[in-house]
């Protein structure tokens, strides 16, 4: 992969079809690991105690990566300079979710930090610069927060290892975990999100709210369960949901709706464990399906929409059926969460996944004109994906709870929908965004005492 990487940078008009070959090469390896349920634990003892792990949550998140980068390779990349940074983040990606030492997650995150920026930055206009930036600091503060609790961890058991992570002082694990969820896109942590999601180029919108953001959901995946502070993580998560689709449905900017949306789905990640990568791979294949339908419509102000032709109309639709959970599309998945989270959680996931609903709702009521040629092979490849997941994970027993949360989701649309408005968010502003970043560090600590 590292190879076919280089090659992007000297070649001229073969990059496309060698990134759509990389890309096959990519998921046909996921595919089979997946398949065969494939897993190794390796500790690199001369290079530090660098320990890799493949076991059933590394399987879904290298299939996730697969999938994803599949689909933008379908969609075509046409600038050599950006085909080489999605290729390099990709394998990037592989190795962080193959990770399970708390120093080399460190590294890594860091690494696709990094790449993100030049990813964000590539289209070099203004807004991308300044939201690169903000990503890039508020980024580099929680996992700041993060490296000292892992410095604390390695004083007390002079080891680097996921497991000790149980036997260390609590402001070890509060510094680790709140450093964490501010990369993940927890609401109010990562409020610096959905201005560089929403501002960056379409294929890197697709690959950050599909995969980027999920690299701080697995390392949170990793160190909670050996920590015992699933419950904090997972309520937190549940408000996360709720509060992320309330700013999704007052949002017109099309790239916000998805940028807050996303706060709303890593909440529904987070609120269940067990769950956890089932849906990671459910929302990033709707969720970078519907990025990428961003090039298909004329203007991100939705209400500016006067008319879409049909075939983007169509693929729209089934797009936002496939985020607000139908029977047979990938959101379906959205009923096993429910079933692993206490009554409260469950409650405030239902208000979210009504939300959601409403949010993409909009969309049911745009005029249709006639059909218009253009290319769709991404758009095929995503809602086969979408369907297999849909079908593999039926359950007849969610049916008629799915389709309820969906009419009820139509009729706030109908009710709502345009009587408030929301304009500028000072949440995103980076001289809000830091005290607030303080302030949840040490609430997080207190609830961690308290859970002790």
């Amino acid at each position: 992969m590292i190879l076919l990487s280089f090659i992007y940078t000297f070649s001229k008009r073969s990059h496309r079809l060698l990134f759509i070959f990389q890309n096959a090469l990519n998921l046909s390896i996921a595919f089979l690991i997946f398949m065969r349920e494939c897993s190794f634990s390796i500790t690199l003892v001369n290079l530090f105690g660098i320990h890799l792990v493949l076991d059933e949550v590394s399987r879904y998140f290298i299939l996730l990566t697969a999938l994803v980068f599949m689909g933008v390779s379908f969609r075509g990349v046409n600038d050599r300079n950006l085909t080489f940074l999605l290729s390099v983040t990709m394998f990037s990606l592989n190795l962080l979710f193959l990770s399970y030492d708390l120093f080399n997650l460190y590294v890594m995150i860091e690494l696709v930090s990094l790449l993100t920026f030049l990813l964000i930055v590539h289209g070099k206009k203004i807004s991308q610069y300044w939201a690169a930036l903000k990503y890039i600091i508020l980024g580099t503060f929680g996992m700041n927060l993060y490296l000292v609790g892992v410095a604390i961890v390695y004083r007390f058991n002079y080891s680097l290892s996921v497991q000790d992570v149980k036997d260390v002082p609590l402001i070890a694990s509060s510094l680790m975990i709140v450093g964490i969820m501010i990369r993940s896109g927890v609401f109010l942590f990562s409020m610096w999100l959905p201005q560089a999601h929403a501002e960056a180029e379409t294929v890197v919108s697709a690959v950050l709210s599909g995969v980027v953001v999920k690299t701080g959901v697995y390392a949170l995946l990793r160190i909670i369960p050996v920590s015992n502070r699933e419950n904090i993580v997972s309520h937190f998560g549940a408000i996360s949901a709720v509060l992320g689709v309330v700013f999704a449905f007052l949002s017109d900017d099309y790239k916000k709706i998805l940028s807050y949306s996303t706060l709303s789905q890593v909440g529904i990640i987070l609120s269940s464990f067990k769950t956890a990568p089932l849906y990671s791979l459910a929302h990033g294949i709707f969720k970078s399906w519907l990025f990428l339908l961003k090039d298909d419509l004329p203007t991100r102000k939705v209400k500016e929409i006067k008319k879409l032709d049909f075939t983007s109309w169509l693929f729209l639709i089934l797009a936002s059926l496939s985020i607000s959970g139908l029977p047979g599309t990938s959101g379906y998945v959205k009923g096993q969460v429910i079933e692993h989270v206490p009554l409260i959680s469950k409650i405030l996931l239902e208000i979210a996944f009504v939300g959601t609903c409403a949010s993409f709702a909009k969309f049911l009521f745009m005029k249709v004109g006639g059909a218009e040629s253009k290319k769709i092979y991404h758009h095929i490849f995503l809602l086969t994906v979408s369907t297999i997941l849909g079908v593999l994970f039926f359950n007849e027993k969610y049916i008629f709870s799915s389709i309820l949360i969906f009419l009820i989701g139509i009729s706030v649309h109908l009710i709502a929908h345009g009587k408030c408005k929301l304009k500028k968010i000072v949440l995103e502003d980076l001289e809000v965004s830091l005290p607030i970043l303080v302030i949840l560090t040490v609430v997080i600590s207190w609830l961690m005492y308290l859970q002790r």
